[in-house]
Order: C-alpha cells, then sequence, then structure tokens
C-alpha cells in the first residue's frame, strides 16, 4: 500500500450503490477568526466568482434549520438514513485519508474548498434506483430562487 496514488477508501459496493449525495454551497462565518478588514471578512463568507458562475440561477435557504427538518421527516418516511455534515477538505498531496463508508463521502479535496459544501447522505438497505425524490411540501416560506449573480447581494452583514 505504499505506491498508491492517493487517499484510499473502504466501503462495500453495496454502500455506495444504496446511496445518495445531494450537496449545498454554504456561507460560513467563523467567530473565532479575526478579519483584518471588512472586505477580508466578505472574501471569507461571501460565496466566490466561481460559485457564482456555476449556473445562472440559485436558490437561496436562510432558514436551513427548517429545510433540514422537513428533509429528516421526508427521508424517514421513504425509509431512508439521513446524514448530514460539513464536508472536510483535505490536501491531496500531504494528508493519508483511509476512511471507511460512510465517513468518505464528507472529504474532498482542498482544492475544492471555494464550494464550501454541506452534504446530505441518504442511504437506503434494500432498494437500489436510479434517483431519489422527497417529498419536503412546498419552501417558498423557507427558501427565495434568485439570479446568481445576486445572491451575495442577498446577504447583510453587520459589525458590531
Amino acid at each position: 500500500m505504499k505506491d498508491l496514488a492517493g487517499p484510499v477508501s473502504i466501503c462495500c459496493n453495496d454502500d455506495v450503490l444504496k446511496s445518495y449525495i445531494m450537496c449545498f454551497s454554504t456561507i460560513r462565518f467563523d467567530s473565532q477568526k479575526q478579519y483584518a478588514s471588512l472586505d477580508d471578512l466578505k472574501r471569507n463568507v461571501l460565496f466566490s466568482e466561481k460559485m457564482i458562475n456555476y449556473g445562472e440561477h440559485a436558490v437561496a435557504i436562510p432558514r436551513m434549520e427548517l429545510f433540514v427538518e422537513r428533509l429528516e421527516k421526508a427521508a424517514l418516511k421513504e425509509g431512508y438514513c439521513l446524514t448530514k455534515k460539513t464536508v472536510n477538505y483535505y490536501d491531496f498531496a500531504k494528508d493519508n485519508v483511509l476512511e471507511e463508508y460512510p465517513k468518505n463521502a464528507f472529504r474532498k479535496r482542498r482544492e475544492f474548498s471555494y464550494q464550501r459544501e454541506f452534504r446530505f447522505l441518504l442511504r437506503k438497505r434494500d432498494v437500489v434506483v436510479e434517483h431519489v425524490t422527497l417529498e419536503v411540501g412546498d419552501l417558498s416560506d423557507i427558501a427565495q430562487s434568485c439570479k446568481s449573480a445576486d445572491l451575495n447581494g442577498l446577504l447583510k452583514i453587520n459589525v458590531g
């Protein structure tokens, strides 16, 4: 195992085939970090130009806790196990990553850290289907669609 090209993940094919991942980009504010200026803070919190250019439209979910509640309820109703977690980014050249499933579903190479992902992993013991649709109901009370270019403008940063 000394000549491997990169990190190793250990999982049974059945685990992977019975899993579905939903990925979201997030804003993150590190309250422990010292920011040199408001511009420095904005660079760390707002969505990068790379993310803005992923697509023409986006959906902002300011009430994430309510979305998660609805998603958990829908997953449970359909017999799925739901795991949710922030993606941990690693340095491909330095880090020796040997993790078992499902932990490896929440790891990604550091070059993608600008995505600031939060993932939901859905797993089911028995049925393998091409895609999953969960009925979470009307989200208009907790989410809003917008042009991706307008996304950062929806955020308000108050300092003080």
